[in-house]
């Protein structure tokens, strides 16, 4: 078993995943969605999510490996077995190699583990049961998520009893189809956009979650996630799969540093949030998040089907 002091020296190797011969940039990284996740996300969102040596964790949009790399190591901690309790799935053939073979030769993580495929392609009956579903879905708006993609995404969303707009972007059926991979009491950590909060398409996702877990936790930041993309960002915890309706709460840090004071020591819970009201949300009369510093709040009268991104 690989020790957690031979995880952390083998981090320095990861960085060089991220580099413009390994990872799609620039157009093709439009196309795929693919803007991969700095590090101290990854960590804190596999540390909120991963509670057990046993847990097995799912990422269905692996890119860098950044997410399974902390999930590793996570697991390492708890003294369970990486090798056979992490899953990935990645849709570019050149980074799947690249990343499985990285994810192999350090972690030992078997290679029948970590698939070449498009995530709708792919159906619950090919895991075993998954405790945890972790990541950063691809953000590809309705624009260019089009065709055969699209239509496989919406048939997967509606199996699950969720009808989408077509002019949801992909991350939403990414949302709907990941929480179907978990067992019951599991768990979904997810980096979103921001058009969770303000847009009508997302109405429907706000509904699945409230009735799917006992707990969802938005987390925003009045400094970007992502200093170079346009579009804003927030995390989603996801918390007890099978025991909703739930109850929606909110915290506002102000950048992601904050997250590091977060220890999660004998507890999941994040510290300081606020209840907001699930039931207006889900009905559409209130925005889910539009906030003052340090300060989240919901405002009333849900606008166009894309209201300007004016939180934060």
């Amino acid at each position: 078993m690989i020790c957690v002091q031979d995880t952390r020296r083998l981090m320095a190797n990861f960085d060089a995943l991220r580099s413009s011969e390994i990872l799609p940039s620039g157009e093709d990284a439009k196309i795929l969605g693919a803007f991969y996740t700095d590090t101290q996300i990854a960590e804190f969102l596999v540390r909120w999510a991963v509670r057990s040596k046993d847990d097995r964790v799912l990422d269905p949009s692996l890119g860098g490996g950044v997410f399974l790399r902390a999930a590793c190591e996570r697991i390492t901690t708890l003294h369970g077995t990486p090798s056979s309790q992490v899953y990935g799935i990645e849709i570019d053939r050149n980074v799947h190699v690249r990343i499985r073979d990285k994810l192999v030769d350090e972690f030992g993580v078997k290679r029948s583990n970590l698939r070449n495929s498009d995530f709708f392609d792919t159906e619950r009956s090919q895991f075993d049961k998954i405790d945890v579903v972790v990541g950063n879905p691809p953000f590809i708006r309705y624009q260019r998520f089009n065709g055969d993609s699209r239509r496989k995404a919406l048939e997967k969303s509606l199996e699950n009893g969720v009808q989408l707009s077509k002019l949801a972007s992909s991350w939403a059926p990414f949302v709907v189809h990941g929480v179907s991979f978990l067992k019951q009491g599991g768990r979904l950590a997810f980096v979103i956009p921001m058009e969770v909060a303000y847009t009508a398409y997302s109405i429907p996702i706000l509904k699945f979650l409230h009735n799917s877990f006992r707990e969802v936790t938005f987390l925003t930041f009045q400094k970007k996630l992502f200093p170079d993309l346009n579009e804003d960002t927030l995390l989603l915890l996801a918390d007890d799969k099978g025991h909703g309706p739930g109850k929606f709460l909110t915290r506002d840090f102000s950048h992601a540093g904050m997250l590091r004071y977060q220890e999660f020591k004998n507890t999941s819970e994040v510290f300081d949030r606020t209840e907001i009201d699930s039931r207006a949300l889900t009905e559409a009369e209130r925005r889910l998040i539009e906030g003052t510093s340090n300060n989240a709040l919901t405002s009333p009268n849900l606008g166009s089907e894309r209201h300007p991104a004016s939180v934060f």
